[in-house]
């Protein structure tokens, strides 16, 4: 079965008639008629039944013409289908996050812009710590992560630095630190009993705030 027989078949269904099939399809008259015997010959039955004026499909025929549309609409979409999987209009981003990056409006202005200019393309999201996140995507596992602190290079993986955020020290209200609003000098925190990430969950954060 070949599509230029399915198309005929279409056209006269459609057009009742083989001279205006044959007319509509840029072709003569006699191969037509051959397309038609070609197909009713591996169908094992007649497709079309001639009538004094034209012809109209059998019950096998309108079966077949029915998935013959569908089989033909598939066909005249392959073509924008593999296009935009090319340039990007389709397919699969899977994107891990950390539960602190999540809070950022950062994160969710680049997924509504994402899915904004991509919206065929299916998103998944992954919460999960910074450890995980780099095995996720040193497994291929996860396409990106948003985190909040910078890996060690890994040969396999790039980074780009998307904004830089002020760091800041919360404690009890009664506490000497917190009674001015000037900006605390780190030095005044030397000795000071602190509440850090555990390093496993956040190595990258809890090595910055240690070296700080």
């Amino acid at each position: 079965m070949e599509l230029r027989q399915l198309r005929a078949l279409v056209c006269i269904a459609e057009c009742g008639n083989l001279t205006r099939a044959a007319q509509q399809l840029g072709m003569q008259q006699p191969p037509l008629t051959r397309l038609l015997q070609q197909l009713e010959a591996e169908m094992g039955t007649p497709l079309m039944e001639r009538l004094p004026r034209g012809m109209r499909p059998t019950a096998a025929g309108l079966a077949l013409v029915q998935e013959a549309r569908m089989v033909l609409a598939r066909v005249e979409a392959m073509a924008g289908l593999v296009q935009d999987a090319a340039q990007g209009g389709r397919g699969h981003v899977a994107i891990g996050f950390t539960s602190s990056a999540a809070l950022h409006p950062l994160v969710a202005q680049v997924l509504r812009a994402f899915r904004a200019q991509w919206p065929r393309v299916k998103v998944t999201l992954e919460e999960a710590g910074s450890g995980e996140l780099l095995d996720g995507l040193l497994a291929q596992r996860l396409h990106a992560a948003l985190v909040r602190s910078a890996w060690e290079a890994q040969p396999s993986l790039s980074s780009r630095h998307l904004l830089s955020e002020p760091m800041v020290v919360a404690g009890p209200l009664g506490h000497a630190l917190m009674q001015s609003r000037r900006p605390l000098p780190l030095a005044q925190l030397r000795g000071q009993p602190l509440v850090l990430y555990r390093r496993p969950a956040g190595p990258g954060l809890h090595d910055s705030i240690v070296a700080a």
